[in-house]
């Protein structure tokens, strides 16, 4: 989708115009006023003024658009109004276009008709029932098509962005977050991962989503990065820096949930570089950790639970560990 280009102020108060003048006619009426104004061309009249007050019209547009009245004295004022209303006439006062977001937080191309943004010319403006374009909505049958091809275009060209995400993340996966709840799921180094939601609910995204809500998040399930709305033409660089950040972590805090499978639980660590003096003995603490939970796994298995002190199993080392390492490494960083 090409970025929108700006519109002058002409052409933005000839919008606004042509809106109220099509609000008030009907298709007849609009093609009989374009078969007069064939009379007109080249000349300053317009038979917009044969079917309702057309000043009245612009004046109404033109406080819309600049937010005050029109000043008579004003040579400017003037030099607008007529390049505006030349501009409607020309253009046959033919809807105007918009790119807006719909009430799914989606773009979308859609007429301003009474008030009301149009994307589909064959529903009602609830959405509920078939509408006819030109009953309902005054729009000539090219106006409709029109509208039908700029969405169908645009829908096309966000579904090729997922796809290219998702030929370059093959193991990008839907996943059962819990209650009802679904997510894109890509594991990572570590055994983290990223879950990708559509950003309104805990959903998966539609083909049609242009943002999304995407988190990182340790084995444990604890929160890395905390979701945040991410655009789809940047999902990808987010993901690639969410990947290389759990495969080659270049700060404590990476390195504590890559290695150790949870959260340090200070943030401050995100900003201690692995290969600063702290950061090195902190470092070898995380591996410390590691190597030991190896070797509790080895004698207990994974899921064993020790009371200290005893050989009863009540509660799992590895926790402790993970626990102690904290504790130390907050030591070495705050002193």
């Amino acid at each position: 989708m090409s970025a929108p280009t700006e519109v002058s102020q002409p052409q933005r108060l000839a919008d606004a115009f042509t809106d109220l003048i099509r609000d008030e006619l009907t298709v007849e009426e609009l093609i009989e006023l374009r078969e007069r104004n064939k009379a007109y061309i080249g000349s300053p009249m317009c038979a917009s003024h044969e079917y309702l007050d057309a000043s009245a019209m612009m004046a109404l547009a033109f406080r819309s658009v600049l937010g005050r009245a029109r000043d008579d004295s004003s040579a400017s004022d003037t030099e607008l109004w007529d390049a505006a209303w030349l501009l409607a006439k020309e253009s046959q006062f033919k809807r105007p276009m918009e790119l807006i977001t719909n009430a799914k937080g989606d773009p979308a191309y859609a007429y301003s008709i009474r008030g009301m943004a149009i994307e589909d010319p064959y529903l009602s403006e609830c959405g509920r029932f078939d509408a006819d374009p030109a009953k309902d909505y005054g729009l000539m049958p090219q106006e409709a098509a029109e509208l039908v091809e700029a969405n169908a275009r645009l829908a096309c060209e966000t579904a090729a962005k997922w796809q290219s995400v998702r030929k370059r993340y093959p193991k990008l996966e839907p996943y059962h977050t819990g209650g009802g709840c679904m997510a894109l799921r890509l594991e990572c180094a570590g055994e983290s991962y990223i879950l990708i939601t559509d950003g309104e609910d805990a959903r998966l995204p539609s083909e049609s989503a242009t943002e999304v809500a995407a988190g990182r998040y340790a084995a444990s399930g604890d929160t890395w990065i905390e979701a945040e709305t991410v655009s789809l033409d940047a999902l990808c660089a987010w993901i690639d820096k969410a990947v290389s950040a759990a495969t080659n972590p270049q700060n404590v805090g990476d390195y504590f949930v890559v290695k150790l499978g949870e959260a340090p639980g200070d943030d401050s660590l995100y900003t201690l570089p692995i290969d600063a003096p702290c950061g090195d003995d902190c470092r070898k603490v995380i591996d410390a950790a590691v190597a030991l939970i190896e070797h509790i796994r080895a004698a207990l298995g994974r899921d064993g639970r020790l009371l200290l002190g005893t050989r009863v199993i009540l509660w799992t080392p590895e926790r402790v560990v993970v626990a102690i390492a904290s504790q130390v490494i907050g030591v070495y960083w705050h002193g």
